[in-house]
């Protein structure tokens, strides 16, 4: 990110999170040009996020300490946003693949061969040349990529991945995983699900083979960096630019993926099924593939979403994944002070060190010595639960106003609980509409 600063950094992380958590078609633009003297931006989200679920996703502020006006920092609010168990409660979707396709105007059973709108839903199989168990961990050679339009949604549609375990030849079910044996029969064991909403953002579902809601994929399916995959945050990271598939693929197996649709014909004379009138071409796939990443890149530069990379400006960074990720690492004594507004120093460290909770990695020196600050770090849902009392110890009283020295230091952001407008002076906040 050199070259960007913390206002567009903060700002585009929040135009991502509140357009991706959004119900309404309307975008929410946030830009640092947008704001006042005082570093607020004005901003109603009324209509955009329902009262009692924009209340969820703002309780629990860690640094409120008392005070419902208090500000809710950017980065903490990003990281919530960005839970799985969060975001799922924010934006109300269904517990089950039934649910969802309901909510979302889609038909679920895999045995359709047209949408709601009449169009033919388009699939396509994803297949190394060999199937391997030596195959990368959480790289499967198999897929199945789907996609149909939302009846509920003019021109917005809804992207399926039928994912396989590792190794499909082995295992129950190990038969019917064989998409080349069973067509459009196949069974699979879990469903990452990509749907494009009215304002173009994105929204992510993963559920497993009985097609019930899920925080993460199974790492025998898929992992990231040796992580699990989990909805929304790394999903929104793989997919910061949109959707893929539909050319050639390589996933991790040095092999890449080709056209597969005529290994499918084979099976209509072999079976007496015209198990091909159940998917399409590659170039099918890709063409509704690249125009759904237009739109998404398009509304991300309209809403201030968008930070280019510098090594290629037509793609996207994963600003609100890598704030997320950021926020959620562990905090030198430095950082701690930093965001305490307070110097360095022994007397902080040693109240890390003897706060209530045990499980600090806060390193003591011997003989009563300053400690080496840089060098000690605290976990961060630690120094979340200590900060008020923190706070209260170094003689700020545990509450915290939105606009004291405490928040012109924090490198961080937030959303206020009252009012309409966003704080970007050193922070960026943003606070809840009246309804």
């Amino acid at each position: 990110y050199t070259g960007y600063t913390d206002e567009q950094k903060r700002t585009a992380a929040l135009s991502w999170v509140l357009n991706s958590l959004s119900n309404s078609c309307s975008p929410i633009p946030v830009f640092p040009q947008n704001m006042r003297a005082d570093g607020t931006v004005g901003l109603n989200l009324n209509g955009f996020i329902s009262s009692p679920r924009l209340a969820g996703l703002l309780n629990e502020n860690p640094y409120a300490c008392g005070n419902p006006r208090t500000p809710a920092r950017v980065d903490w609010l990003t990281a919530r946003a960005l839970n799985p168990e969060v975001y799922y409660a924010v934006t109300g979707l269904d517990d089950d693949l039934n649910g969802l396709g309901q909510q979302l105007g889609v038909k679920v059973d895999q045995r359709n061969q047209f949408d709601f709108t009449g169009r033919k839903i388009d699939r396509i199989l994803v297949k190394g040349s060999v199937d391997k168990p030596q195959s990368v961990p959480g790289v499967n050679p198999q897929r199945i990529l789907e996609v149909q339009n939302r009846a509920n949604s003019f021109g917005e549609t809804f992207y399926r991945s039928y994912d396989f375990i590792e190794s499909p030849a082995s295992g129950a079910n190990s038969n019917s995983r064989d998409v080349l044996k069973e067509g459009i029969n196949f069974t699979a064991d879990a469903d990452e699900i990509i749907f494009t909403k009215c304002n173009k953002f994105l929204g992510f579902y993963l559920s497993n083979a009985a097609g019930q809601r899920q925080r993460e994929a199974p790492a025998s399916i898929a992992i990231d960096s040796g992580k699990s995959i989990t909805s929304p945050d790394r999903c929104m990271k793989c997919h910061a630019n949109g959707f893929m598939g539909g050319g050639n693929q390589n996933f991790g197996k040095g092999e890449p993926y080709s056209e597969m649709f005529g290994e499918i014909a084979k099976l209509d004379a072999q079976t007496g099924f015209r198990h091909s009138a159940f998917f399409s071409t590659n170039a099918t796939y890709r063409a509704r593939q690249e125009t759904d990443s237009a739109l998404f890149m398009q509304a991300k530069k309209a809403t201030g979403a968008h930070l280019a990379k510098r090594t290629d400006p037509t793609q996207s960074n994963a600003i609100a994944f890598d704030m997320s990720e950021a926020y959620k690492r562990p905090l030198t004594l430095d950082q701690a002070a930093k965001e305490l507004g307070v110097p360095p120093s022994a007397q902080l460290a040693q109240l890390l060190r003897t706060t209530e909770k045990k499980d600090s990695k806060v390193a003591s020196t011997a003989g009563g010595a300053t400690p080496q600050l840089n060098d000690d770090t605290i976990d961060r849902r630690d120094f979340e639960r200590k900060f008020c009392f923190l706070r209260s110890q170094l003689g700020f009283g545990g509450s915290v106003n939105g606009f004291d020295q405490f928040q012109q230091n924090i490198n961080g952001g937030g959303i206020n609980h009252n009012g309409g407008s966003i704080n970007g002076n050193g922070q960026g906040f943003i606070q809840r509409p009246r309804f």
